[in-house]
């Protein structure tokens, strides 16, 4: 008889993640092509490592399963589970009584998907209108007038507002608030700074800022450390413009 010791097993599982890892990437690159190049495979793999890791906690454990949670990690922010402007997302992953895995990820996929036909539209259509309205207008434009609260509500629901509809108004609310901790926490102007920081997780989802499909955003800040938060308010929102012009851009050369 064949005896395979603690250490084989433990050798043998590690390929079979390494080779599962490797799998993902390369879907990944089939199903965004374009975010995926953006990405580089660095920053793939983090992002496929925290999404199984989370996707495990739910109870995941297919590989079609949790292909399927890296694939709405990309659709909708690498956090996306916790996201106050996805309700559905705690609501459908925080349901019990499931017996069925395979019926639990085709459920949760449908409700994705008629989420993602409201706020991205057919062929990215609103969410390209979106990036439009963004390119427009700005992040530098968003610092001054009333600096209510209730003001940088109405800035957000005019850039975005499909996905502002689809969010109950009190998610909305927390976004700003997290906008302007997060602006406090990386020394930008309170305004001016918690709009751009809300803007950026409405758009790229709440967890944004730890999102490794958006690196720039933080090296940015890192970059501009010691400069006055006027100054780093301004480049962040610079830098904001051209990475969405930049993806515009490409899209419209097809």
């Amino acid at each position: 008889m064949i005896t395979i010791r603690p250490e084989q097993y433990e050798t043998f599982e590690k390929k079979a993640h390494q080779d599962f890892e490797d799998e993902l990437v390369a879907h990944l690159k089939q199903f965004s092509p374009k975010h995926a190049a953006g990405v580089g495979d660095e920053g793939l793999r983090k992002l496929i490592r925290t999404g199984l890791r989370n996707a495990r906690h739910y109870g995941f454990k297919c590989r079609g399963s949790l292909r399927f949670y890296v694939e709405c990690q990309v659709m909708f922010g690498h956090e996306f589970h916790a996201d106050p402007l996805l309700p559905w997302a705690g609501r459908e992953f925080g349901k019990k009584g499931w017996g069925d895995e395979l019926a639990r990820a085709d459920a949760i996929h449908a409700v994705a998907m008629e989420y993602r036909k409201a706020v991205v539209g057919e062929k990215d259509a609103i969410e390209l209108a979106a990036i439009r309205r963004l390119v427009k207008k700005p992040p530098v434009e968003w610092v001054g007038g009333d600096p209510s609260d209730a003001t940088t509500r109405q800035i957000l629901g005019d850039l975005y507002p499909e996905k502002i509809a689809q969010a109950p108004p009190d998610a909305v609310s927390a976004v700003v608030a997290r906008g302007k901790q997060a602006a406090a926490t990386n020394q930008l102007p309170a305004v001016g700074g918690g709009r751009v920081m809300a803007g950026l997780m409405v758009a790229f989802g709440h967890g944004v800022l730890a999102d490794p499909q958006f690196p720039w955003i933080m090296a940015n800040l890192a970059q501009t450390r010691g400069q006055s938060p006027e100054d780093r308010l301004k480049s962040l929102g610079l830098r904001t413009l051209a990475y969405l012009s930049d993806g515009l851009a490409s899209v419209e050369r097809e």
